[in-house]
């Protein structure tokens, strides 16, 4: 089986020339194109939700953006180490990310805390919260935490990934 280096600059995605850039026949991605994928997705909600905040736009549209961005960066970072989460909200993921890296207290406690807005975890007591101009902020410092964390890892090496449900 052959050995693939795959890699996620700061400034944005590089394709190795070995990756797909059509959609994959295979019913789930690969490591590989998750992590890819999930990585560039992330920044570009991410830097929505930023131009969403420069321009003075609702707290709750650039929490929900950045939201979406702090979701992808928590799959993207799962997928770097071949895990696949099955659930999304944010104490399921957190539950598999903090099996694969060290989150500082107040990041892991902020990401944790995500839920409490969104309550969808249960139908019989849905709620749905109002979020804050101090809670868009507080998506927007995840985010960029998460960034610098996933750009702060090393290039890594994962074999090729033939999945079983091709």
């Amino acid at each position: 089986m052959a050995t693939q280096v795959f890699s996620v600059p700061i400034s944005g995605i590089t394709r190795p020339s070995t990756a797909k850039s059509q959609p994959s026949s295979r019913l789930f991605e690969s490591d590989e194109q998750r992590y890819v994928n999930g990585y560039r997705d992330a920044l570009a909600y991410h830097e929505r939700a930023r131009q969403f905040a420069r321009d003075g736009l609702r707290p709750s549209l650039v929490f929900n953006v950045a939201s979406v961005a702090i979701e992808c960066y928590l799959v993207a970072l799962c997928s770097r180490f071949q895990v696949m989460p099955m659930n999304h909200n944010f104490g399921s993921l957190m539950d598999d990310a903090v099996s694969l890296v060290s989150f500082s207290p107040a990041l892991h406690d902020a990401i944790r805390g995500l839920d409490e807005i969104f309550g969808i975890c249960s139908l019989e007591d849905y709620f749905h919260g109002t979020p804050e101009a101090e809670d868009a902020e507080r998506s927007l410092w995840i985010c960029q935490s998460l960034q610098e964390m996933l750009a702060s890892l090393p290039e890594y090496t994962t074999k090729n990934d033939p999945s079983p449900y091709v």
